[in-house]
């Protein structure tokens, strides 16, 4: 710590009074060595922060376009592929929005969908009480792909403060989670609603709805959780049928304390991944043990126990495009007390419903922890990629992308279970990779750009 004063005395029409304060000075971070970058890198594309963290990059389906928007910039780019030429750049506007999956594509990729808080907290006095005024102006933004142009706002009235949303593979539904606005001696309550895409129609889901779920493939089916309104904590995963949005099963969350999440629905739709993280103090959340489970996604029941895992959590949960092999990788969360651990790549056997293979990607080193990104599979099944990035496992410091080691993006053999070649990555922070339609580029989110790496060759 050191103590430093701070006077104005040259602007002496400012009026501040000078003062003393305690600051804590960080040492600057030891330089690290940085190592050649894989040959695969074949290019580039440029986004228009040039320090942005990209994340959402996906392919179109004829895989001669590409999307990503930096976070929390809000900044969406579409590019063609071949010159690296920017087609559409749309400005949605900066904010953490609840959740870094902030924006959403009609299936046809004509439509950007973004939604925005906004708020004004006003403190008054009410019948001798301190209470507090919440005025709103959250809303669901639609642009145009081809022109750029706003072309629709999806509000209620009076306007809520949408925290976040997700949308229908179908493009024909989308959830919200919203604060309604009103005197509250506190915070807000929080609600849901389902809107129509076309019509803009909306309808509450039911008390207790988050708008943190997941759609089933078909889009007939929305899995969630319902918290508690008092305490927040997770009372059920519940099963909403669509359009009508009603619930057709709610299974109770019986450990206290737990953090229960569906997390992926097969292609069929007819199974549904849950992870479930149970805590020794639900407070702190420290020595986490983690399930995942495989449940029936028309009654709830549950199928089969994927894995378990102590001191850390399971993520990034995927299935492959025949349904046959779910992917997923566990990390060690920053609050987990439990010191260095391994990171991992589960990748499971549907039809047996056990892992088949368990690859470790790296073990942690003491004073570091693993980021995982979600495992990006092959359309043929046959390669996983996983990208994992060393970071200072230290809280309360916000980290700039030169203070982390390169990321490393790990190709799996899936029938061998085994890491065929590990590529490293610029410096910077990396996002989750997507396979282009052929299998033959890995596209990933790098430092103000989207990173392209060439997989046509034999990785073995």
């Amino acid at each position: 710590m050191a103590t430093v004063a701070l006077s104005f005395d040259s602007w002496k029409s400012g009026q501040v009074v000078a003062g003393r304060f305690a600051i804590q000075i960080v040492a600057p971070r030891t330089p690290l060595k940085l190592q050649p970058v894989s040959p695969r890198l074949k290019g580039e594309l440029i986004h228009p922060n040039r320090t942005a963290f990209l994340l959402g990059v996906r392919y179109s389906s004829d895989g001669q376009r590409l999307i990503a928007g930096d976070y929390p910039g809000g900044v969406v780019v579409l590019w063609d592929i071949a010159s690296g030429k920017q087609l559409t750049t749309i400005e949605t506007g900066y904010g953490y929005r609840g959740s870094d999956q902030y924006f959403f594509l009609s299936p046809d990729w004509r439509t950007l969908f973004v939604s925005r808080d906004g708020r004004t907290i006003e403190r008054i006095e009410k019948n001798g009480k301190r209470m507090y005024r919440w005025q709103f102006d959250g809303k669901v933004l639609a642009w145009d792909m081809g022109s750029g142009k706003l072309i629709r706002s999806y509000r209620h009235v009076p306007a809520r403060n949408v925290n976040s949303m997700r949308m229908a593979p179908n493009g024909a539904l989308f959830v919200t989670s919203e604060q309604i606005p009103g005197v509250y001696e506190s915070r807000p309550p929080s609600t849901a609603s389902l809107w129509e895409t076309a019509t803009g129609k909306s309808k509450a889901l039911p008390e207790g709805t988050k708008a943190y779920g997941i759609f089933a493939s078909d889009s007939r089916l929305y899995a969630t959780t319902v918290s508690d309104s008092k305490s927040g904590d997770t009372k059920a995963i519940q099963m909403l049928d669509l359009p009508a949005g009603t619930p057709k099963w709610s299974l109770p969350v019986k450990p206290p304390g737990a953090w229960v999440s569906p997390v992926a629905f097969s292609p069929d739709s007819r199974l549904l991944v849950v992870n479930e993280r149970i805590f020794r103090d639900p407070k702190t959340r420290s020595d986490e043990s983690s399930r995942l489970m495989l449940l029936d996604a028309a009654t709830g029941r549950e199928v089969s126990e994927l894995g378990r895992e102590t001191g850390a959590t399971f993520d990034g949960v995927s299935f492959g495009v025949d349904g046959r092999m779910l992917a997923a990788v566990t990390w060690r969360p920053p609050h987990n007390d439990r010191k260095p651990a391994a990171s991992k790549l589960y990748l499971f056997s549907v039809s047996d419903k056990h892992a088949r293979r368990v690859i470790v990607l790296e073990t942690e080193q003491a004073g570091h922890r693993h980021v995982v990104r979600a495992p990006a599979i092959s359309p043929d099944g046959k390669w996983v990629a996983v990208t994992t990035q060393m970071m200072p496992d230290e809280r309360g410091i916000e980290l700039d992308a030169l203070d982390v080691s390169q990321a490393r993006i790990h190709l799996v053999d899936a029938d061998a279970g085994v890491i065929r070649e590990t590529l490293i990555a610029p410096q910077g922070f990396i996002s989750r990779g997507s396979f282009s339609p052929d299998g033959k580029t890995l596209a990933t989110g790098g430092l103000g750009r989207v990173l392209l790496w060439d997989l046509g060759a034999a990785r073995k």
